[in-house]
C-alpha cells in the first residue's frame, strides 16, 4: 500500500526561527489516529537533523531500528525529511 501525503497537509511545528524543520499531520490506520512526523535532515553521513531539537527523535529511531545505512527520506516542498509515525495516546 502506498500513501501519499500532499505537501499542503503538513503543519509546521518546528522552532520559531525555522518552523518547517519539523512537520506533523494525522494519519488514520485501521481506525487508529497516528501522529505522522517529518523531521528535516541534511544529506550527510551520519544523518543529521536540521533542527537540533529533533535529534532525540532520530536517535530513538536508531535504537529501535538499528539501521546499517541512513534512513530513507521523502521530499516535502523541496526539503528532505525522515518520517516517523506514533499512535495517539488514550
Amino acid at each position: 500500500m502506498d500513501v501519499t501525503v500532499q505537501d499542503n497537509s503538513w503543519d509546521p511545528i518546528g522552532p520559531e526561527d525555522d518552523r518547517f524543520t519539523h512537520l506533523m499531520t494525522t494519519l488514520h490506520v485501521n481506525g487508529i489516529a497516528h501522529h505522522l512526523e517529518a523531521v528535516e535532515v541534511k544529506d550527510s553521513s551520519p544523518q543529521k537533523v536540521a533542527n537540533k531539537e529533533c535529534q532525540r527523535k532520530l536517535d530513538a529511531m536508531d535504537i529501535i531500528a538499528t539501521p546499517e545505512e541512513p534512513f530513507q527520506t521523502t521530499s516535502i516542498a523541496g526539503k528532505e525529511y525522515v518520517l516517523l509515525m506514533v499512535p495517539h495516546c488514550g
